[in-house]
């Protein structure tokens, strides 16, 4: 027999510890505050609230501040979204009445002028105003046909209802 000393062993390697939480948290928070504006942010945040239940901690911490951070980012901003899509919904709103009206002077007129074009003549008062009844101003009001010699005007009421003030919206055509 021979003197075999017995090979070395080698130490048996331990891998640090892990912490899987905390780890996708952390990815999640830094993906969605770059990639998407925040947006993923509370699902990373959540991710590394239950990460820090584990040790080591470090990643679940950083996802922590950093999906925090991203949702606070994402809730101003969808709050900023929200508020500019109602302002323009109110100016819309405030400007519908106006504007459809100015559309619908234009087609009564047009349509005083195909009158006039099949009769050879401009209408009577009664004629024009039956030939434009179906027709609507912005608050759903009728028109009024008014002739005056070899012109006419069409009018809205405008926001008050009442002919003959202020707010009445025309169309004059010569």
């Amino acid at each position: 027999m021979t003197d075999q000393q017995p090979l070395p062993q080698p130490a048996a390697m331990q891998s640090a510890p892990s912490n899987g939480l905390g780890m996708a948290g952390f990815v999640v928070s830094l993906v969605g505050l770059v990639m998407t504006c925040g947006l993923l942010c509370p699902v990373g945040f959540i991710l590394s609230l239950f990460g820090l239940r584990k040790e080591p901690r470090g990643f679940a911490i950083a996802g922590a501040v950093i999906g925090g951070i991203g949702s606070i980012f994402a809730a101003v901003w969808g709050l900023a979204i929200v508020a500019t899509f109602m302002v323009a919904k109110t100016a819309i709103e405030e400007n519908a009445g106006p504007v459809t009206t100015t559309f619908a002077l234009l087609e009564a007129s047009r349509a005083i002028q195909m009158e006039q074009a099949e009769r050879g003549r401009l209408p009577t008062a009664a004629e024009g105003n039956a030939a434009i009844e179906e027709l609507r101003d912005g608050w759903e009001r009728p028109l009024q046909y008014e002739p005056s010699g070899d012109a006419f005007t069409v009018r809205s009421a405008g926001p008050d209802g009442v002919f003959g003030n202020a707010d009445d919206e025309t169309q004059e055509v010569r």
